[in-house]
Parts: C-alpha cells; structure tokens; sequence
C-alpha cells in the first residue's frame, strides 16, 4: 500500500487514476460475475435481475431505476446491500481499484 505525505501527492494520484481510467463502462462489467458471485446469491447481475422479473439485454434500466424501493427491496433480499446505491457504489469502487491496479496504480 502506497503513503501520502501531503494532499498534493493525493492530488497527483487522483488525477493519474482518471488519466489512466477514464472512459464508458457497462453495467455488466461493473456489476462483474466475481462481483456478483462474492456479493450475492446470484452467479451473475442478469441472474439475480432476471430472477426478479426484470431482463437487462431489453434494456430495462430505466424501468429499474424508476421504482427504486422495489430495486432496493430485491439487492436487501439477495445481498448484504442495503440498497442499489449501495451495491452500485461497492462494485464502482472495486472496478476502479481493479482497473487502477493493471495499470500497475495501486490504491488499496
């Protein structure tokens, strides 16, 4: 694990992370199988949203997001979540510590 002696060393890794990270991600790969696997009862995010009557591959994000308490209720049933937020914010750590780390950035 890496030590910071100042806020500026901070400042310079931030901004070499988002150098080296930035772009468009899916869903899928943020929600990733070992994600997934590790966090839930489910093998994949297809699995446990399809088990639970909505289908990804149709696109049905939007229809997700507009009834949150459902999607809240479902991550608290299959999960250790609280809630999608929560789940999404865990996974969208992960995956940048993950990408940071083939870029041979570590921040853990």
């Amino acid at each position: 694990m890496l030590k910071y002696n100042s806020f500026n060393e901070i400042s310079e890794l931030i901004s070499k992370i988002r150098n080296e990270i930035s772009g468009q991600f899916s869903i899928t790969e943020v929600l990733s199988p070992e994600f997934i696997d590790r966090n839930t009862k489910y093998e994949t995010i297809n699995m446990l949203l399809k088990k639970n009557g909505y289908n990804l591959e149709k696109m049905e994000f939007d229809r997700i997001m507009k009834n949150k308490e459902k999607i809240d209720r479902v991550i608290r049933k299959s999960s250790s979540f609280d809630s999608w937020d929560e789940m999404m914010h865990k996974a969208t750590q992960d995956y940048i510590f993950k990408l940071a780390k083939k870029k041979g950035i570590n921040i853990e």
